[in-house]
């Protein structure tokens, strides 16, 4: 009688293994990366740093909203602050946005914006949630 109680155990492991398997499957499978043509989401923003508010996802047909991500220890990112300033004052006249968003603390973003001079909006990220949204399957920032 004792030989059965290992097998039992094996087939409930097994069969536990394969539930929490698809549902790993079926919620990896809900959350798919933005693609080209998709509809931005909301940000979640902790606190505006530099400039107004601005929703990526109500599109109004007139704006462009570009996001990005960025860090201010990376020395990419240190590099790509006066690109996208630059981005920012050309394009500005065609109604498109520039938006760098940073999971740093909120005073500390807001010394780098005003050292690197940063003319774009710059948000700090409430709880990683917007780099959750945007940054699947992205492993390196500046992006």
């Amino acid at each position: 009688m004792w030989v059965d109680r290992p097998r039992e155990i094996t087939v409930r492991t097994t069969i536990a293994l394969l539930l929490f398997s698809l549902l790993v499957s079926a919620l990896s499978a809900s959350a798919r990366p933005l693609e080209l043509g998709h509809r931005a989401p909301s940000l979640s923003v902790k606190r505006w740093v530099r400039g107004e508010a601005v929703d990526p996802s109500a599109a109004d047909g007139k704006t462009i909203c570009v996001v990005t991500f960025l860090a201010t220890w990376s020395e990419p990112c240190r590099r790509a602050a006066p690109r996208l300033n630059k981005l920012q004052e050309r394009f500005a006249a065609r109604s498109v946005v520039f938006v760098l968003v940073s999971r740093e603390d909120p005073s500390d973003l807001d010394d780098y914006a005003a050292k690197a001079k940063l003319r774009c909006r710059v948000a700090a990220d409430r709880g990683e949630r917007s780099h959750a949204l945007y940054m699947q399957g992205v492993r390196g920032i500046p992006y």
